[in-house]
């Protein structure tokens, strides 16, 4: 078990260094190269008697070793730092003879500390940075605007921690994966003014830090950011919560708004039983299709496709949403504007629609162009155009009529399927009026329930009052 712990505790320890080297933008052959120097110099201070020191550190076999070789002699040894005697070699090793030698093994933790923990920091820039990315990705935030997001957030943080500090730097660069934090102080002669400290070090204290630092120039203070308390570090992830909720918000608004009122591609997540109101996804976002918005009759179900009438945006001061719907029979232009492209160019207009979602639709269009059949460009070559928009909305009746200026042969054409005889406009001002037609022609005009009129008076605004060509007591 120590042997597969020690194991994996290398490997965390060489995955570090390869991503410090990575972050240094040097191979790791070259940093293992500068370490072994370093770590050389260090253990020859600790053991000035010793002339024959070996550090290898090797980053592709993930191999770290300190030694002291010494050769092996008969009776005490006259250079003690190149030479052991037989009886202390044996100590170390029972194979140990006169003219070989014996390596003494140091321990790597102590002079590996400096390397170990810079390793340790590059391995959590890399998951910061990993997870930013992730957090970029499912916020739909580009990687910048959110590096600058949480610069903001750990400088408030920061700032909060070293309250006497004027001069605090925070840089993240998401493409080369540099983050730091630190402090930028004047060096002074002397000791710093007490009412000044926080942003003022000594010469001296200076020179620890910078071999180079000299008086009236500034010197940088990395931070470790693992030092900021709890309540700190909660304070940052709350003002990067609120700020990518906020320029999630603004997204939304953003997308959204080229949405509105625009007839859209949806599919169907999913459908609540209880309710049969839908959740369903728009360019990856979801929006709440409820029943009664759906075309009456129609059962959706998880993984539809559909097309959906974007009718606003709503809740607008938290998380916007869409407000969706089936039934408007606006969602019934957009889809003419869509399949007919004499209507998308404006050569046919659409002058007005009624419509009883699920069961009929009447919809009156004029020509711009004389050569232009404005009834026929809507039904389209053996009805291919009007058919598209029957099975969107799951075989509702369209009925494409003429508009007319003349007030009198518009509600003639309105009440199409049925035939009119005459009709006679009785009030332009409040807009009623009277309407003969067959008497076999009185229940197609009048309609089931009275649908066929009722689409007629909302798609003319006239009251229509149908009246048969001869009145029952006339017949009897």
């Amino acid at each position: 078990m120590k042997k597969e712990t020690k194991a994996q505790q290398k490997s965390e320890f060489f995955k570090g260094f390869r991503l410090l080297a990575k972050q240094n933008r040097i191979e790791p052959a070259e940093l293992a190269e500068e370490v072994r120097e370093e770590i050389l110099q260090e253990v020859a201070k600790d053991h000035p008697d010793c002339g024959n020191i070996a550090v290898d550190i090797d980053p592709d076999k993930e191999k770290f070793d300190i030694k002291i070789i010494r050769t092996i002699v008969e009776g005490e040894p006259q250079d003690k730092s190149t030479e052991i005697s037989l009886d202390e070699a044996k100590k170390i090793s029972e194979r140990a003879k006169v003219g070989g030698t014996v390596k003494t093994k140091l321990d790597t933790a102590h002079y590996g500390a400096k390397i170990a923990a810079l390793s340790e920091k590059a391995k959590r820039i890399d998951d910061f940075f990993a997870n930013m990315r992730l957090l970029a990705e499912e916020n739909h935030i580009e990687l910048d605007v959110l590096a600058e997001n949480i610069r903001q957030g750990i400088l408030k943080a920061a700032r909060k921690y070293y309250p006497d500090c004027e001069n605090i730097v925070v840089d993240i660069d998401a493409e080369k994966e540099n983050f730091d934090v630190k402090i930028v102080k004047t060096v002074v002669e002397g000791e710093p003014d007490p009412e000044n400290a926080g942003n003022e070090i000594s010469l001296e204290e200076a020179k620890k830090i910078s071999s180079k630092a000299e008086v009236g120039g500034e010197i940088e203070i990395r931070l470790d950011t693992t030092t900021f308390d709890r309540v700190t570090a909660s304070s940052a992830k709350q003002s990067i919560k609120q700020d990518i909720r906020s320029y999630e918000r603004e997204r939304l608004l953003a997308q959204f708004d080229s949405k509105r009122e625009e007839c859209v591609a949806a599919v169907v997540a999913k459908v609540e039983p209880a309710t049969l109101n839908a959740v369903v996804t728009i360019d990856g976002s979801e929006a709440y299709l409820r029943r009664s918005e759906q075309i009456p009759g129609e059962v959706l179900k998880a993984g539809d496709n559909i097309q959906v009438y974007v009718e606003t945006i709503v809740d607008t001061e938290k998380r916007p949403a869409l407000k969706i719907s089936r039934t408007r029979r606006e969602m019934v232009k957009k889809l003419f504007e869509r399949e007919v492209p004499e209507i998308y160019d404006g050569t046919v207009e659409i002058k007005a629609i009624s419509r009883d979602a699920g069961s009929r639709t009447k919809l009156a269009v004029a020509s711009k162009d004389k050569n232009v059949d404005a009834v026929g460009a809507c039904i389209g070559p053996k009805h291919t155009r009007i058919s598209a928009i029957v099975k969107e909305l799951k075989g509702e009746k369209i009925d494409v009529i003429p508009y007319s200026e003349n007030d009198a042969e518009f509600i003639a054409n309105a009440l199409s399927p049925a035939q009119v005889i005459r009709v006679d406009i009785l009030d332009e001002e409040i807009k009623s009026c009277r309407v003969v037609v067959p008497n076999n022609q009185l229940s197609l005009a009048i309609g089931n329930k009275g649908q066929n009129a009722k689409l007629a008076h909302h798609l003319t605004n006239y009251k229509i009052d149908i009246v048969p060509e001869t009145p029952v007591e006339d017949r009897e």
